[in-house]
């Protein structure tokens, strides 16, 4: 991870597995998913970065001389073996979150030895990560990358005198500290901003943006016209469609005032394309089902790509022109109380999966100011999003920075100019021979 040749002076350049011990977990098989000595086990889907998440735990059968071998202890090191290209070697170090638990081979453990401190050898592992040499050493099958316990063990390691690597300890959690407060504040504060974006729209349906607050309401089917549904032929999954193809757009292409043209996916050459399902500048979009919280998502579509067609799980529509703005109806159906509005309409016995029929869907009462005062609210809202959007990138940009500040610091730390060094500390070669 360093971009110097050497390691500094007094460390030593040596390898993972002689520095510690390296071993790959106990691998599953469906004779131990029921026996008499079943004990939790950690898997790859528990291990994130330096946090073990224990909402999905699993159980097997380990014999007494098994969970000898597997069981685990507090500092073991957990590595994901196989991942995603860009997670593996992902570590966490376990803490004894789940007394008992044991590892399966999707995990590498890392137990340090008497000379490494196994925080360093964590904040090593991390730097190894985000540097990309855990993706140079991994092996590709299918869609998972394999870090490999040989490999694993085979990387260079730099070991500094154990008293340094205290020092170094030290200091990384301290800076990090710091950083998780300046992170944590930057992520309540664009907590903060959706719900300003959330009180901006529902001060826009009542009439609290303008002083004319004359606002009656109409129902929804009384101001559109063309309700209707797509099409969801079987489409190719696997690649996106090009520019000047034909294609049907997914349910994600429907986002809360925003309406994305890049979600989509190829039509096959065996179908023909349906011109009347074609989606144009003017249009409305609402997912009509889906889960609970994606169900009546509306879009206007003030430009879009031609030959994209609408999905059967969404509907499209305009609006009369003569009764309500098209951005001001944007407006109010993304607004909180047309929303619980929609909500109470929606069909369906669990969250996972809801619909909006024609029939409640024209009942819902839409605040409906005169024309005039819809093009102010407009506008107005279109003020503040405009700041709240410069704000998010702001923050956004602030969350890079952390995220490469905090690169830097393990850069640092690992090419020893992190913290002074001692020259009288014993050369870590000399134990470690």
């Amino acid at each position: 991870m360093s971009t110097r040749e050497e390691p500094p002076e007094g460390w030593t350049k040596t390898t993972v597995g002689a520095v510690g011990r390296v071993q790959l977990g106990r691998q599953r098989s469906p004779k131990n998913h029921s026996g008499p000595h079943m004990r939790p086990y950690l898997r790859v889907a528990n291990v994130f970065e330096d946090r073990i998440n224990l909402d999905d735990v699993m159980e097997m059968n380990f014999t007494p001389a098994e969970y000898e071998v597997f069981k685990l202890e507090p500092g073991d090191l957990l590595l994901n073996e196989g991942q995603s290209l860009e997670l593996v070697g992902r570590p966490a170090m376990y803490r004894g979150e789940l007394p008992g638990a044991c590892f399966t081979n999707s995990l590498v453990r890392f137990q340090a030895g008497p000379l490494l401190h196994p925080k360093f050898a964590l904040y090593v592992f991390l730097g190894y990560l985000h540097t990309g040499r855990f993706q140079r050493i991994a092996t590709n099958t299918v869609n998972i990358a394999h870090l490999g316990a040989g490999r694993f063990a085979d990387v260079e390691f730099w070991l500094p005198p154990r008293s340094e690597q205290e020092r170094i300890v030290a200091k990384v959690d301290e800076l990090f500290s710091d950083l998780d407060a300046g992170i944590a504040s930057l992520k309540r504060a664009k907590a903060n901003l959706k719900r300003y974006r959330a009180s901006v729209l529902k001060a826009a349906v009542e009439g609290r943006l303008t002083s004319n607050r004359s606002i009656t309401c109409k129902f929804f089917g009384e101001l559109i016209d063309e309700l209707g549904q797509g099409w969801s032929p079987k489409c190719d999954l696997n690649r996106p469609p090009t520019a000047d193809e034909w294609a049907v757009i997914k349910t994600t292409a429907v986002q809360p005032l925003a309406y994305r043209d890049d979600e989509a996916k190829p039509l096959p050459a065996s179908f023909e394309p349906r011109h009347r399902l074609e989606i144009k500048a003017g249009d409305f979009l609402m997912t009509r089902k889906g889960p609970r919280q994606r169900a009546g998502v509306t879009c206007f579509v003030r430009f879009t790509r031609p030959r994209l067609m609408v999905c059967d799980t969404v509907y499209r529509f305009r609006c009369n022109p003569d009764i309500v703005n098209a951005l001001y109806l944007e407006i109010a159906l993304n607004s909180p109380a047309v929303m619980q509005a929609l909500d109470r309409q929606k069909c369906g016995i669990c969250d996972s999966g809801v619909s909006l029929t024609h029939d409640k869907l024209h009942a819902i009462p839409i605040p409906l100011p005169p024309l005039e005062e819809q093009t102010d609210i407009v506008r107005l809202v279109d003020e503040r999003f405009s700041q709240i959007d410069a704000a998010e990138k702001t923050i956004d940009a602030e969350l890079i920075r952390s995220k490469k500040l905090r690169q830097g610091i393990l850069k640092q730390a690992f090419e020893g100019t992190l913290v002074p060094q001692n020259p009288t500390n014993e050369q870590a070669g000399t134990a470690l021979t």
